[in-house]
């Protein structure tokens, strides 16, 4: 577990946001070293040298905790508020002087009667990518310094290059599924892997049945069940088992997510429509073999259940931006998405210009860390990203034809569940309208 010298009164580790001005006493009695390092000064030669060499070393071994404002001995010189954002610099100061960036965290903790001085806070997590070289040298922590790992220590350099090996080990083998990996229909699988670090943060989910209970009614599932010691299953049926086709999560200790979930299929008699459909266009293609998916309702199942669940990582301390994320689609070989709209153009896009899964596995991995702009947002993101390549789409294609599509899924769905009767026969009669 990464280090941290704030405690609550229960000897639980605080999260960075509830550190007070009054935790800062406990620093006189914490000396200088491997995990911690303080500065007294906030000036530019502290910012160009001092800083990047510090943020490098700590990310290259294993964390730390840099204290601006505060003296050799743990006593507090409080420097002055800076007129531009404290975490914005650094960001800059990252960029301009160490490859990769490392993740860090920072607070500016304000004097309790003089809101213009106070104390930096700087938490830098052990990074998975080393080594973070910092102007052309590596740094690792020697005792309380930051020291550069000279050309004959060879073996030092090894273990960085080791180390981001077994990292990149330990995602392929967290990107794996044993609970549908039976299963011989098209289904989505979702990894989000924590890598923040910031389990200092987060209480343990092991024993936490508050957490489990809520976290299992709020996100739309009927029962949990331990997996293994790291580990909990959720299904939104209670009648599980295996080759069950349900949605399951899988809910690990260190906050990362497996979910897994069968996509919605089109009826057999929706199918042979939309087939009759499409080879009325000049250019015929034979779907008889085919398996069609309701795009809207498999879109609206995923979204609004992933980001129920990011939305109870983000109330347990979990930053969205701290996730590695990869999308699954299985079983999808001549499987395609199909989307009613009453737009011309893009309904020409989904029946004259038809797409579908080539392949029976394609994996896709998020691109970029997602941003905190809502949780709806990044789960439809995400689910943009995962499918809509595996499907023939591009992500500008796939976002069109689901917007384009708000209000026939608003009028098709009405009040009624997605599974009745109603809303297939509503789904065949506006095939024959409108394609």
């Amino acid at each position: 577990m990464f280090y941290t010298p704030f405690l609550d009164k229960q000897g639980n580790p605080k999260k960075l946001t509830d550190i007070e001005y009054s935790d800062l006493d406990i620093l006189t009695n914490i000396e200088e070293g491997y995990k911690v390092e303080y500065k007294s000064l906030w000036d530019d030669k502290f910012k160009k040298k001092a800083l990047p060499k510090s943020i490098s070393s700590f990310a290259n071994t294993d964390g730390g905790w840099l204290f601006v404002g505060v003296n050799n001995d743990g006593t507090l010189q409080p420097i002055a508020k800076d007129r531009t954002d404290f975490a914005q610099q650094i960001g800059e100061i990252i960029r301009t002087h160490i490859s990769p960036c490392p993740k860090f965290e920072t607070k500016f903790i304000t004097l309790p009667n003089d809101d213009e001085h106070g104390i930096l806070i700087i938490v830098i997590y052990e990074g998975v990518n080393p080594p973070y070289i910092c102007d052309g040298t590596v740094y690792t922590r020697i005792g309380s310094s930051s020291e550069p790992i000279k050309i004959q220590h060879r073996a030092d350099i090894d273990k960085l290059y080791t180390k981001k090996e077994d990292y990149i080990d330990e995602w392929k083998n967290f990107c794996t599924n044993k609970i549908f990996d039976q299963l011989n229909i098209p289904y989505c699988s979702i990894y989000l892997y924590y890598e923040g670090g910031n389990t200092t943060y987060t209480e343990d989910i092991k024993g936490n049945e508050e957490f489990l209970n809520t976290c299992c009614k709020k996100c739309g599932f009927e029962v949990y069940m331990p997996s293994t010691y790291n580990s909990y299953i959720f299904y939104n049926s209670k009648n599980v088992g295996f080759n069950c086709c349900t949605n399951c999560m899988e809910l690990f200790r260190n906050w990362s997510i497996k979910f897994h979930t069968p996509f919605c299929i089109l009826p057999q008699n929706i199918h042979d429509l939309i087939a009759e459909k499409i080879n009325s266009y000049e250019h015929k293609i034979d779907i008889q073999y085919f398996t069609g998916i309701d795009g809207y309702l498999t879109c609206e199942l995923i979204s609004n259940t992933i980001s129920k669940i990011l939305e109870q990582l983000a109330l347990q301390g979990c930053n969205i931006k701290d996730y590695k994320i990869k999308v699954n689609v299985s079983n999808a070989k001549n499987t395609y998405l199909f989307f009613p709209t009453k737009d011309k153009q893009w309904r020409n896009l989904a029946i004259s210009n038809f797409r579908h899964a080539s392949m029976n596995t394609i994996s896709t991995d998020i691109p970029y860390r997602l941003e905190n702009e809502g949780d709806l947002l990044n789960a439809f993101l995400i689910l943009t990203f995962g499918i809509s390549y595996p499907f023939g789409y591009s992500n500008n294609e796939f976002s069109q034809l689901y917007t384009k599509g708000l209000e026939v899924r608003k009028e098709l769905l009405d009040d009624i569940r997605f599974t009745s009767e109603e809303y297939f026969k509503r789904l065949e009669l506006f095939i024959n309208n409108y394609l």
